[in-house]
């Protein structure tokens, strides 16, 4: 990739990655490279419209023109069209918020979500566009699950395995040993180990050459005390789901893979 255009997508995720507003040295200083190279990539972004300046501070953020991009981009993504009415159904039927990721550089990438309840339609974990963890999160532990093995290690090694709760796994050695059980179940379960109160379980959704297309996930309704019977209750129906919306991307041996 040319590097004026790769560095032009360093300054959005830059300017993505924080509510506030920057200041060209912050954002040359973020990126590593001199103030008049940040000066003419900022020039070029902003004649186009993706990001903006406001005339008395002097300070750039990225302009809203950027959702017209992602928008496009989801309207068309065929996976999402397809899964949605399934993620639709599991959230009613259960009464839970649902949501499905794909695997952005091997992380699950929310790109639609489904809130049963407006009261967690806040949770940032939740969020369209969000990449959540690898060793904390259901999807993420799906992601794992089905990476390619000749990697994964490598893979993990740039996984921080940061400690959120006293259940969260952080020996990536123990990690690994529980991916092959992930793959015999075909679902994930992150039970209090990314907050004290949540509880969520994912699986995969397999493509018409069983390939890992997607990940539906399922939050439940925060709770301390769940019980593992419903835990278990819970996960069944997301690997239901799932196997249903693989069936309906041509993936006709669920049970088999």
């Amino acid at each position: 990739m040319n590097n004026t255009l790769r560095n032009g997508f360093k300054v959005l995720q830059v300017l993505a990655s924080t509510e506030e507003m920057l200041s060209v040295t912050q954002i040359a200083e973020a990126m590593g490279v001199p103030n008049s190279h940040a000066c003419r990539l900022l020039k070029t972004l902003s004649e186009a419209g993706y990001i903006e300046q406001d005339p008395k501070s002097r300070l750039y953020g990225i302009s809203l023109k950027i959702l017209s991009l992602s928008n496009l981009c989801l309207t068309k993504n065929i996976i999402r069209q397809k899964v949605k009415p399934f993620l639709l159904r599991l959230s009613k039927q259960r009464q839970i918020n649902t949501y499905l990721s794909v695997c952005i550089e091997n992380r699950p990438m929310i790109i639609d979500a489904i809130y049963f309840s407006a009261q967690h339609s806040t949770d940032s974990a939740l969020d369209i566009g969000t990449l959540n963890p690898i060793h904390c999160s259901a999807s993420g532990k799906v992601a794992a699950a089905y990476h390619p093995p000749d990697d994964l290690d490598a893979f993990l090694e740039k996984c921080p395995f940061k400690k959120c709760t006293d259940q969260t796994i952080t020996s990536k050695k123990k990690f690994i040993e529980s991916l092959p059980e992930i793959r015999e179940r075909k679902v994930a379960l992150a039970i209090y180990e990314r907050g004290k109160s949540v509880v969520a379980a994912a699986s995969p959704v397999f493509n018409v050459n069983g390939e890992l297309a997607g990940i539906i996930g399922a939050q439940m309704p925060p709770k301390e005390n769940y019980e593992h019977e419903e835990i278990s209750e819970y996960a069944g129906a997301v690997r239901e789901t799932a196997e249903a919306a693989s069936f309906s991307l041509g993936f006709a041996e669920y049970d088999g893979h």
